[in-house]
């Protein structure tokens, strides 16, 4: 089969639809099919290749790493007429993704879109963030939803939104598979040398695209709280985005900047290094829609304290969870609780809030072994 695949954010772009979307090129190819990847192009990198077709675009939309293409292009339609697609598979609502509509259209193909981004709470991007404005965003999402042959839903849980939201067309749910092999990297000893972080400290790990609609601003809060409360734990950061310089100067502020390594983007044995040097990973975000990185980091033996939202509640549906991903040998001893008050002695706890029931953090815990969970406790 021949897919034609519009996305708006692909490599060099680090974010979760371009890891799906480059993910799901390859198991197609690998399973026989011949793939064309329509996407952006992004400043200093590779133009146009045989699988691959470049759209010129703007560069740093808004401030962010994002590329915003332009919807027409003349190499576009010559390509496509050499391809001849046989079915057309769009990873969004709007510019390229109303650029595929017309191409499966005009070709009599059958399109297929996948639902990977809430956009009504992403309003900030726009100058005018406001209930209307979340309201059209939705609108888009839901009317370019019913356009379609078919919709892919990361998880159940954006299936049931979908529905709830009048999503009439015939819905799937397909997950974004992650790799775990390049996850099973356990020598932390070089990363925490680098980054002066002691080899028996306590560790609070995060991954992810550093943006406003992640909810950036409680975990920051949430760090720093847990910061002064436990004088010997550090925090891992790794990532980068428009909220990175801002973080940072939260941190400095609140006198922990010290203690706080932001590592910027990080991927391969160095990724896995990282996520390995984690005690526990909090994850903050009500934005996602699957959440890649809290697979990557119970694959990796690491605990998950997460708020209540839809990509925790898919990972933690199920009370097997935690025991489809062994936990990888460590060269530390296993993690203990951070929530909780420990017996004998006084605890160093902060609670961290913002409009939403507090986090208690503990820098003294009692043991506990290496299989992977997920708090709901906020």
């Amino acid at each position: 089969m021949k897919i034609a695949i519009f996305t708006n954010t692909f490599s060099p772009h680090v974010g979760g639809v371009a890891r799906s979307v480059s993910s799901l090129a390859g198991g197609l190819r690998a399973g026989g099919h011949q793939v064309l990847v329509v996407a952006p192009k992004f400043q200093d990198h590779e133009d146009s290749t045989d699988d691959i077709v470049r759209i010129p675009a703007y560069q740093q939309f808004a401030g962010t790493d994002f590329s915003v293409p332009s919807p027409v292009s003349m190499s576009l339609t010559r390509r496509l007429d050499a391809f001849a697609p046989d079915i057309v598979h769009s990873h969004h609502p709007f510019l390229l993704g109303g650029t595929a509509l017309r191409v499966a259209a005009a070709r009599n193909t059958p399109i297929v879109c996948t639902y990977h981004t809430r956009y009504d709470l992403y309003g900030h991007y726009v100058i005018h963030n406001s209930d209307i404005t979340r309201r059209l965003a939705l609108g888009l999402s839901i009317g370019y939803c019913n356009l379609c042959d078919a919709v892919i839903a990361p998880s159940k849980s954006i299936a049931a939104f979908a529905a709830l939201n009048r999503v009439k067309t015939m819905t799937v749910v397909i997950p974004t598979g992650v790799n775990t092999v390049p996850l099973d990297e356990t020598d932390t000893a070089g990363l925490r040398a680098r980054s002066a972080i002691p080899a028996d400290a306590f560790v609070v790990g995060h991954v992810g695209r550093l943006a406003q609609e992640k909810n950036l601003g409680y975990l920051t809060a949430a760090l720093i709280r847990f910061l002064h409360a436990a004088p010997e734990a550090h925090a891992l950061i790794t990532g980068h985005g428009e909220m990175s310089a801002l973080m940072a100067a939260d941190f400095a502020e609140a006198g922990v900047a010290r203690r706080v390594h932001m590592t910027g983007v990080l991927t391969g044995v160095d990724l896995s290094r990282a996520y390995a040097s984690m005690d526990v990973f909090a994850f903050s975000s009500v934005s996602e829609t699957q959440g890649l990185v809290l697979i990557e980091a119970m694959a990796t033996g690491a605990p998950v304290l997460a708020l209540d939202a839809p990509a925790r509640a898919t990972w933690s549906s199920t009370a097997k969870t935690a025991d489809c991903w062994r936990a990888m040998p460590r060269p530390r001893p296993s993690p203990k609780h951070w929530t909780g008050s420990p017996p004998a002695r006084r605890t160093r706890s902060a609670t961290c809030g913002s409009g939403r029931k507090g986090l208690q953090l503990n820098s003294r815990r009692k043991p506990r072994s290496r299989k992977s969970s997920i708090s709901t406790r906020h």
